[in-house]
């Protein structure tokens, strides 16, 4: 959709015009409107409409003179349509000096105004040019494929295939920063969803353009890693930790000169070659982490994190037991595992390295619960760190008791939440569901398990999720569907025993009903 910037002092014309024209239809939408050129200007300079409706006589500046200022602005690529009345008509044709496309004489025709859209449609996707289209492909195509090298797929064609894309040798030394907005609800509160998108599109040119002016390190691909994250591929061959970290503290502060954006970096260590992707990007999610403890740092590196940690895995399961009672928030059992899952380092010797990454974390999956209730994790995460712990400084029993209190701690905050939200059951309904959507799952079943009565439960999960039961667990089958479609090479009669499905076909209609998609075609549009 091209973003339309209306300009008129009278309310009445502004709304008409939103009214009474289908501008959807032409491929256009109303992203803004003023009612005089002054604040015209100013939405002109934030937004860089596609294309500018406006008055001429208005006040504060009249839409002569908002033309020509714009037309001022840097890069601008908005075209101009004015709105003129008969008395005006020789005025008007003055501000066809400046730029303007196009003038609509009042009263307003929507048919004329239809005519003149589809000729600025024509003109501004003419204008785009194949040359963005062959890009956004091979992006897309580069994307694609470099996701399925990150999330695991060893196949020495897909590799071969990245490294044409990349342009790459199979020599280089590979790295993947992870790169945070910091405050991005903040950064885009006040901007519609087009404008928010462009400026993420200009903050990816402005990344490019800091890589191009210099020559220690090349981005050979950026990618969305989330609403407020992008990943940097990047090919560098710093050796020297410190010659690393002057880099990317230098290029943090020109991203906040040029675009007036904070970021926190997460880096990792080097790779050899394409194939060393997936143990890169886990490096980069598994510190991302680690910013809620440390909120003064803005750049991670794997290397400094986890140079002085022993591997914990051993400690996975307890882990998962301890998190569950936490969960659960019981106290009485919290206390007691605790006290198993330390009595094996002590009866182990686990070197105070290994029981802080135990500790750090612990703290981490806690704040993801809270993350996941909706829960504030700034707010949590600085009460959690009142519970200090200096491992230099304490002696066994004394940390054991810390953990045990901000574990418990943890319980009451996570149960009230669930109190507050009224999602105590509802979560646990989700989250059993989630876990168990293969089976053939049954709310009746659910509200004995529950001690609910089923029609009440039916009422509520209706009024929390806004989805009846049943069908929230043909959503929760198809999204996982959707994912052994894109990475998997399982058929489809099997990608619907996998989900819970016995019966292919109204396997496929349900897929379609939610995503107006065939399976089939599906995976077609969505794999390479």
């Amino acid at each position: 959709m091209f973003k339309v910037l209306l300009v008129d002092d009278e309310p009445l014309v502004r709304e008409g015009l939103m009214i009474m024209v289908d501008w959807r239809k032409y491929g256009f939408i109303v992203s803004a409107t003023a009612s005089n050129g002054e604040d015209a200007l100013e939405i002109i300079k934030l937004m860089n409409p596609h294309v500018v409706i406006t008055d001429i006589c208005m006040p504060v500046i009249d839409g002569i003179e908002l033309i020509k200022e714009a037309n001022q602005i840097p890069n601008l690529r908005s075209k101009f349509v004015i709105l003129s009345g008969y008395d005006n008509f020789a005025y008007a044709k003055k501000a066809m000096y400046y730029n303007v496309n196009h003038y609509i004489l009042k009263p307003i025709d929507p048919e004329e105004i239809g005519q003149i859209l589809q000729l600025l449609r024509t003109q501004l996707q003419e204008e785009a040019g194949t040359q963005e289209a062959s890009e956004q492909v091979i992006s897309f195509i580069t994307d694609r494929t470099l996701y399925r090298i990150r999330q695991g797929e060893k196949k020495e064609s897909l590799f071969a295939k990245a490294k044409f894309l990349l342009s790459l040798s199979g020599q280089e030394y590979l790295r993947i920063v992870l790169l945070k907005i910091e405050s991005f609800p903040q950064w885009t509160s006040h901007l519609d969803e087009i404008t928010i998108k462009e400026k993420r599109e200009e903050l990816i040119r402005e990344l490019q353009d800091l890589f191009y002016q210099q020559r220690s390190v090349v981005c050979l691909h950026i990618y969305e890693e989330g609403l407020d994250e992008y990943g940097l591929l990047l090919n560098d061959k710093f050796k020297d930790q410190n010659d690393l970290k002057k880099f990317f503290q230098v290029f943090r502060e020109k991203i906040w000169k040029r675009c007036k954006v904070k970021v926190t970096l997460f880096v990792s260590d080097q790779g050899e070659g394409v194939a060393e992707l997936e143990k890169l990007n886990k490096q980069v999610l598994e510190i991302r982490k680690y910013q809620f403890f440390n909120r003064i740092e803005n750049v991670f590196f794997y290397e400094k994190v986890f140079e002085k940690y022993i591997n914990y895995e051993f400690y996975r399961n307890d882990l998962n037991d301890l998190l569950q009672e936490i969960e659960n928030d019981n106290a009485e059992k919290i206390e007691l595992k605790v006290k198993v899952i330390f009595n094996k380092f002590y009866t182990k010797k686990a070197s105070t390295y290994t029981i802080e990454a135990f500790i750090t974390n612990l703290r981490a999956e806690i704040i993801k619960r809270v993350y996941e209730l909706n829960g504030n994790t700034d707010e949590f995460g600085k009460k959690l760190l009142n519970y200090k712990i200096d491992m230099m400084q304490a002696n066994f029993m004394e940390v054991t008791n810390v953990v045990t209190s901000f574990c418990i701690y943890g319980g009451g905050y996570l149960s009230g939440l669930k109190k507050e939200m009224s999602l105590d059951i509802i979560y646990e309904i989700e989250k059993y569901t989630k876990e168990n959507y293969r089976e053939n799952l049954q709310l009746q079943d659910l509200a004995g398990a529950f001690y609910m009565n089923s029609v009440y439960l039916g009422q509520l999960f209706k009024k929390k999720t806004g989805l009846f039961y049943s069908d929230y667990l043909h959503h929760v089958r198809i999204e996982e569907a959707k994912k052994l479609l894109q990475r998997t090479n399982m058929k489809i009669t099997e990608v619907a025993q996998a989900v819970g499905y016995n019966n292919v076909e109204y396997f496929r209609n349900k897929f379609k009903n939610i995503t107006n998609l065939t399976p089939s075609i599906y995976k077609e549009q969505n794999t390479l």
